[in-house]
């Protein structure tokens, strides 16, 4: 709006500022600023080190998840995460193999959780995934659907032509039927 020049230089230079006091904006543009208090804020990461979380023996963890009435698990379905718990109804992209009323064994897990206990896979586990011997997970396939009709515009450069492309993503419904946590067998303790 005013070009290149800075608003110090169109201000009229008068009095102590004229003569390279040190006198403030505010009094050489005739303004009034009013002081705002000044706010600490906590600071973003805490300063203090937290205390290492504690590890149990995978018996122990297990017979603790165990005596909680309900769980969580996160189940990878076509490499994607899923928090999933007991009933819960999940949209994944289309499982082409799995006709309507099957009965699928989900068996990569790489969390089991409860309300107080969690257990997680070590990242010295095969695919960072917890034994399929710890836990089952099973799960109906209710439906298979279609997404919303998407309509895309393809064009090539300096062309008139406009193609247009109409898809509709496929999609497999799942109810979670049967989710339970199993004791440690004798091998992995």
């Amino acid at each position: 709006m005013f070009g290149s020049r800075s608003i110090l230089s169109r201000l009229p230079l008068s009095g102590a500022f004229a003569r390279g006091g040190t006198r403030s904006i505010a009094h050489a543009t005739q303004r009034s600023i009013t002081k705002v208090p000044i706010i600490s804020f906590p600071p973003a990461v805490p300063t203090a080190t937290a205390a290492p979380s504690q590890t149990q023996p995978l018996a122990q963890t297990i017979r603790l998840l165990r005596s909680q009435p309900s769980h969580y698990m996160t189940v990878h379905i076509h490499n994607r995460p899923y928090l999933l718990t007991q009933g819960d109804t999940v949209t994944v992209h289309r499982l082409k193999d799995a006709p309507l009323g099957s009965i699928l064994k989900l068996t990569r897990v790489s969390q089991i959780g409860s309300r107080d206990y969690t257990l997680r896979a070590s990242m010295e586990d095969h695919e960072h995934m917890l034994d399929e011997r710890l836990f089952t997970v099973k799960a109906r396939v209710v439906e298979h659907t279609k997404g919303p009709l998407i309509l895309i515009k393809k064009t090539k450069r300096r062309r008139r032509h406009v193609h247009t492309v109409k898809h509709k993503q496929t999609y497999t419904v799942l109810r979670i039927s049967e989710m339970e946590v199993h004791e440690v067998p004798k091998d992995l303790e």
